[in-house]
């Protein structure tokens, strides 16, 4: 037996709601087990749910490093719009509570004359939206999202958008099931992939090399490099410990400030917010072991670095910078 009750405010009114409570909620019990709540809050840095969205990304299948907690603390107050709010789906047995969906979304318009949507947020500095689902029981997290969502009064009013959802990844593809499976109406435009390294724990700076370029690509590759090798001593460097990463993160934000980002004034550095929220992001992520920085070196200076974000077993190319000389 499934009891459903719902509290709803019908327009989201941040200015009435104290930081992290909900603007609208749904409760589906399920008799002698598990109570299951819908939540619609405004995002806020609280330990708890710090702590939740930890444990939930452990279990997401490195789904999205955009939506870690550490990754999202420090973009929530920089980037974009100045309200967030986050769908949070979680189980309660007993007094255990745990969370198995979450993504945050902003209110925006799409479309003209402009159409008032949901759109789980996804920016330039996280092109994703790929929502964190914990793959142990996806299929019934899912449902329980979708059937929820129908009942929520955000939900009811504006409709949910994912700007940059891969489809063919698989908590991607269970959520666009459920949500059909529900009587939602989803509509694809064009679809969307993004590019991931497996792991390559041990391995050379190099290692990915056969999995991104044809035989035809590394032989010229290689004769790019005879040419470098000309000019000096080149080197391949990868870093992911702590205290090197953020001395490569300043030499990459240098290196992207003296190429065409920074002639065009798009480059990191450019805007204060945006810098606070890169090394926040980066020392972060840094510090629990998330993040990996290659560079090609000459005469050990950087003419190329890629900074690499770590979610589950996958790498995320996150931002690139190069010398134009050597392009």
């Amino acid at each position: 037996m499934i009891d459903m009750t719902s509290t709803v405010q019908p327009p989201i009114r941040p200015n009435g709601n104290a930081a992290g409570q909900p603007v609208a909620s749904v409760v589906e019990e399920t008799m002698g087990s598990s109570q299951w709540t819908l939540e619609l809050a405004p995002y806020a840095h609280r330990a708890p749910l710090i702590a939740a969205l930890d444990e939930l990304a452990s279990h997401a299948e490195g789904a999205n490093p955009f939506f870690e907690a550490e990754f999202l603390s420090a973009s929530v107050d920089r980037i974009g719009e100045q309200v967030k709010y986050l769908f949070a789906l979680w189980e309660r047995i007993g007094d255990n509570a745990v969370l198995r969906l979450a993504f945050p979304v902003v209110e925006d318009k799409v479309g003209l004359p402009g159409q008032t949507v949901l759109r789980a947020w996804s920016h330039p500095y996280a092109p994703l939206s790929t929502p964190l689902i914990d793959m142990r029981d996806v299929d019934e997290t899912c449902q329980r999202f979708a059937r929820m969502l129908a009942r929520l009064g955000p939900a009811m009013r504006l409709p949910l958008v994912f700007a940059d959802f891969p489809a063919s990844e698989p908590a991607a593809a269970a959520l666009a099931g459920a949500l059909a499976e529900a009587g939602f109406v989803t509509v694809s435009t064009a679809p969307v992939t993004r590019g991931y390294l497996p792991p390559a724990d041990g391995l050379a700076a190099t290692a990915h090399l056969p999995i991104l370029a044809s035989s035809k690509r590394r032989k010229e590759l290689r004769r790019q490099l005879r040419k470098l090798e000309a000019l000096g001593k080149v080197e391949f460097e990868k870093v992911e410990d702590f205290e090197h990463i953020l001395v490569r993160f300043e030499e990459f934000l240098l290196l992207e400030t003296r190429g065409w980002k920074g002639r065009k004034g798009t480059s990191i550095h450019v805007l204060r917010k945006t810098a606070s929220f890169a090394r926040q992001a980066v020392a972060a992520l840094g510090d629990r072991g998330r993040v990996a920085i290659y560079s090609l070196r000459l005469d050990n200076s950087a003419i190329a670095s890629l900074i690499m974000l770590r979610a589950g077993n996958r790498y995320f190319p996150w931002k690139i910078a190069f010398e134009a000389a050597h392009h």
